[in-house]
């Protein structure tokens, strides 16, 4: 449960951390180009693996000569759920409730989930924490099958948004603030961790609070325009200026666990 303890507020929530996670890691070269340099610069702090990706196999060989080797799993069930680029959903979301809702169904879900994390495993990577694509853990039958990969592996934090999830190219994750207020507190009694805050984009630095906060962004060195801009901003001097202004501290998932 990150920024308190068993008595109330850590002294550590008083301070702004921001992990810089990457998401797509492994998707294509040019993806797995901008994560690494943004990871050996260290505007980039932590990542998110997909590892059934085209270029994982590469992103792999590229961690392991600068020895980041504890980073998170990029869970990606879009092929499942019918979801396809750019922005597909073959299924209506009354038609994806009821799917959710059958045991067959979240059944095939957690072997391909529990077979993605096996991989990342047989890379000798250690995971630092868990997340999906298009964070389709919103989902709370998802977000079960997350919190049984995470006891049976032992996989220590999630990303996690109190708020709900937002998607730039689909219709939002459902969000019932009873449900999100049952899984948090579900992270909270098995004492796992995540941060008090997620935010999109790399341009929303300044919305960092006290506590722990997670910046999702999606860099590449090039390809797609929106991609590219992200790396810009994340290399700005603007964005150094804020971070130093606001006095945030960069940290991986690791480091918060220590600190939280």
């Amino acid at each position: 449960m990150l920024g308190f303890t068993g008595t109330g507020m850590s002294e550590s929530s008083q301070k702004k951390f921001a992990v810089i996670n990457a998401d797509d890691l492994g998707l294509d070269s040019q993806v797995n180009e901008a994560v690494i340099s943004g990871i050996r610069q260290g505007f980039i702090t932590d990542a998110s693996l997909m590892v059934k990706a085209p270029a994982c196999t590469e992103a792999v060989a590229e961690l392991k000569k600068i020895g980041f080797t504890s980073l998170g799993i990029h869970i990606d069930l879009d092929y499942i759920l019918s979801w396809s680029s750019p922005g597909i959903e073959h299924h209506s979301r009354s038609k994806l409730g009821r799917l959710l809702n059958q045991k067959e169904f979240t059944q095939i879900l957690r072997q391909e989930a529990g077979e993605q994390v096996s991989l990342f495993l047989s890379h000798g990577l250690r995971p630092s924490h868990i997340d999906t694509h298009h964070h389709v853990h919103g989902f709370v039958p998802i977000f079960e099958i997350m919190l049984e990969l995470m006891q049976e592996y032992l996989i220590r934090a999630i990303r996690f948004s109190p708020e709900g999830y937002s998607l730039s190219t689909r219709e939002d994750i459902p969000f019932f603030a009873a449900e999100f207020v049952s899984m948090e507190s579900k992270l909270q009694a098995k004492g796992l961790h995540y941060c008090n805050k997620m935010i999109e984009g790399a341009q929303r630095l300044d919305q960092v609070e006290a506590g722990f906060n997670e910046i999702v962004v999606h860099p590449a060195a090039s390809g797609d325009s929106w991609r590219v801009k992200e790396l810009e901003i994340l290399m700005s001097s603007a964005f150094q200026e804020i971070k130093d202004s606001k006095g945030i501290e960069l940290i991986s998932f690791e480091k918060m666990i220590v600190l939280s």
